[in-house]
């Protein structure tokens, strides 16, 4: 009889932040996967957070009940891009988001505020999602922002 793998704890691990920053919050909270050891991969796509992508593992430490983020200790080759649509151009953002789905890029997001966060695979051309990124800019359908580019760079 073959053994059956257990699946890994979901945990929030908690992003301090600069609540003077546009998301006006001092934290945000994060799906990640439990290894033990303070060690967490990041399950989801962070929307404020500079400098981690979905499947980075990181440190973090309990402080006062709650998972606080420490560090980075392996990049898992994701990228961020964080979207914010345009007042009034709502309708037009399935029509660029198109081309991003088509190279493999998913998000999280678009609840209030029209805020996507996009996560990048690591098989995904990122040149060609910057591009596509800035199409949308250009046409004035969004505003965007990098959070974190973990793909290797020829």
């Amino acid at each position: 009889m073959r053994a059956r793998r257990r699946s890994r704890e979901l945990v929030k691990v908690t992003f301090v932040l600069d609540p003077l920053e546009c998301h006006l919050s001092g934290t945000e909270r994060v799906w990640a996967e439990s290894f033990g050891l303070d060690r967490y991969r990041i399950k989801n796509t962070p929307f404020h957070v500079f400098g981690v992508s979905a499947e980075d593992i990181v440190i973090a430490r309990e402080q006062e009940g709650r998972l606080v983020y420490v560090s980075v200790l392996l990049r898992g080759g994701h990228s961020t891009y964080r979207v914010v649509i345009t007042e009034g151009m709502e309708h037009y953002f399935e029509t660029h988001w198109r081309d991003l789905k088509r190279i493999g890029c998913s998000y999280e997001g678009g609840y209030s505020g029209g805020m996507y966060a996009i996560d990048v695979p690591p098989a995904s051309d990122i040149y060609e999602v910057y591009g596509r990124l800035q199409l949308g800019a250009q046409a004035g359908v969004w505003t965007f922002e990098e959070g974190h580019c973990g793909h290797h760079r020829p």
